[in-house]
């Protein structure tokens, strides 16, 4: 089973946001500003992305509108994302896809590439079978 992304380093713009109605997301996955500026998932093989969620969607609502903390993909900003296979050093500097699994875990896959890919990989961790990535500018949903 894989572990959700984590934010790994940059400048952390974390912010707290309304939740689209009927999201049930889990921790790392990634997110976008849907029409109305609420948060909700990314469709399959998404060609924008806001951010990653900091936690689940769903949980108790602080106030009258359900809201989720997300940090904001910008140039700056890194997650350790699981991969589909045990990165090596070779996915290091290198574009990839994202997919998500049969347990709502967003990961890296390897075999997306080319016009497919979302993120950049800046380091690989194989005892952890982890990789520090950051979205690729032309993917990342700009803050309205």
């Amino acid at each position: 089973m894989r572990v959700p992304a984590v934010v790994s380093a940059g400048r952390l713009d974390n912010i707290m946001l309304p939740l689209a109605a009927a999201q049930t997301f889990k921790t790392g996955a990634l997110v976008l500003r849907d029409g109305s500026a609420n948060i909700a998932e990314c469709g399959a093989d998404p060609a924008v992305i806001y951010g990653v969620a900091e936690e689940p969607a769903g949980k108790e609502p602080v106030d009258a509108v359900n809201k989720i903390i997300v940090t904001r993909a910008t140039e700056q900003t890194r997650w350790w994302f699981p991969t589909s296979a045990a990165p090596t050093s070779a996915n290091s500097g290198v574009n990839y896809g994202v997919t998500k699994d049969a347990d709502g875990i967003w990961y890296v896959d390897f075999t997306k590439t080319g016009g497919t890919a979302r993120v950049y990989v800046h380091q690989v961790d194989t005892d952890t079978n982890r990789v520090e990535v950051s979205v690729l500018a032309a993917n990342r949903q700009p803050a309205p």
